[in-house]
């Protein structure tokens, strides 16, 4: 029986978007409000999510402005004590760090929400390096030492609010890397390692050692990443080689590509409230750029996607049908029969049950053979040879 949507049909819908797909697989991402001053080279891991997030330093000088997103647009607030670039951030936007500069020093620097103050220093300066957690417990992981005879760095370095202490090594020296997590539980992922590579090595520490454990999909460094999750966060664009807008999704024991960036370009910051709500801003896609990206999947508020539904996009002036992809089969080569002929009949229930007769090789045959989803056999034959035949095959319900 007909269901009474086939029968009466959908309403027309005007909308000025597509209806979202659910979950993180159908999430998608779209354009936010320009940062004030394109720059790359932020806070790695700059804290938020598409509802509220701070951007802060960058390579524009370099830059000590800091910015904070309403989720509509970005708004000049007070600046960082001292420019600086190629850093590392975390915290909230209303409470932050500011960690590092280029060229190298150990300045720290911590947000209250209205202003910037200077706080202890941490111990060996460096760059790249990437930071998770609070202003109260934070952890800032690996970089570079700049100059001839700086190299790729392992250390990590634990912060209690008052002080910085070295703990336990990555596995992997690098920098200009991204993860998620807290000073606690942490995932550190790709980077840049020797020689001036990325990399897709991925680290999970439980507070006092690091493990290996699944890596990305796409050796990478530069990404965009800093959930303060360890067990559901996004790592989106970076560089290869090439500059890249690949997302992978991190579950906590595997990463799964989801859906790329619209634009490719090379970040070292971004934040998110986990996998399903990730915000960019900045970096370089081949120059130094403003535009912000937000990636959100549905929520209570949104309009699902649906099979079915007919709707108008009255800003594109496209009329639109969603509809079930059944998605494309493809043919591939089976054992050969035994003996070549054409006009056969056939029968059977798939492709690895089935039984093929009779038919002609030049003359009339009774030739019966029976396949087995690899190999033809020969069985008892038809009691008269003939061609053009038809076979069936019964099914009891």
């Amino acid at each position: 029986m007909a269901e009474y949507k086939a029968i009466h049909g959908f309403t027309v819908q005007n909308r000025t978007a597509d209806p979202k797909g659910t979950g993180i697989s159908g999430a998608s991402w779209s354009t936010g409000g320009n940062l004030n001053t394109a720059r790359s080279g932020m806070g790695s891991g700059a804290v938020g999510n598409t509802g509220s997030a701070i951007a802060m330093g960058g390579s524009v000088s370099p830059s000590a402005q800091t910015e904070l997103y309403n989720g509509t647009a970005w708004t000049e607030v007070g600046d960082l004590n001292t420019g600086r670039s190629e850093v590392a951030g975390t915290g909230l936007t209303t409470a932050a760090l500011m960690i590092g500069q280029n060229p190298s020093t150990a300045l720290v620097e911590n947000w209250n929400g209205t202003s910037w103050t200077e706080i202890a220093e941490f111990n060996t300066a460096r760059v790249n390096q990437f930071a998770v957690g609070s202003t109260t417990a934070a952890l800032l992981v690996a970089g570079e030492l700049p100059g001839p005879a700086g190299g790729f760095q392992d250390i990590v370095e634990s912060w209690n609010g008052a002080s910085w202490t070295e703990v336990g090594d990555l596995n992997t020296a690098r920098a200009k890397l991204m993860g998620g997590g807290t000073s606690a539980t942490a995932v550190i992922a790709g980077g840049q390692g020797p020689p001036n590579s990325a990399v897709a090595v991925n680290e999970s520490w439980n507070g006092s050692s690091w493990t290996e454990v699944a890596d990305l999909n796409t050796a990478r460094q530069a990404a965009a990443a800093g959930s303060p999750s360890s067990t559901d966060f996004n790592v989106a664009g970076g560089k290869t080689g090439s500059l890249v807008g690949i997302q992978e999704n991190w579950n906590g024991s595997a990463y799964t590509e989801i859906a790329d960036m619209s634009t490719a370009r090379r970040l070292g910051s971004g934040g998110g409230a986990g996998g399903t709500n990730q915000l960019v801003a900045g970096g370089n896609d081949g120059s130094v750029t403003a535009a912000t990206e937000e990636f959100a999947a549905a929520g209570p508020a949104d309009s699902i996607i649906n099979t079915g539904q007919v709707f108008y996009r009255s800003d594109t002036g496209d009329m639109k049908v969603t509809l079930n992809v059944l998605g494309t089969g493809a043919w591939a080569s089976g054992g050969n029969l035994n003996t070549a002929r054409q006009q056969m009949g056939g029968a059977g229930a798939s492709n690895s049950a089935a039984i093929t007769f009779g038919g002609t090789t030049g003359s009339i045959t009774n030739i019966t053979e029976s396949y087995n989803g690899t190999a033809y056999t020969e069985v008892a034959d038809l009691n008269t040879a003939r061609s053009a035949l038809f076979g069936a095959v019964e099914f009891k319900l």
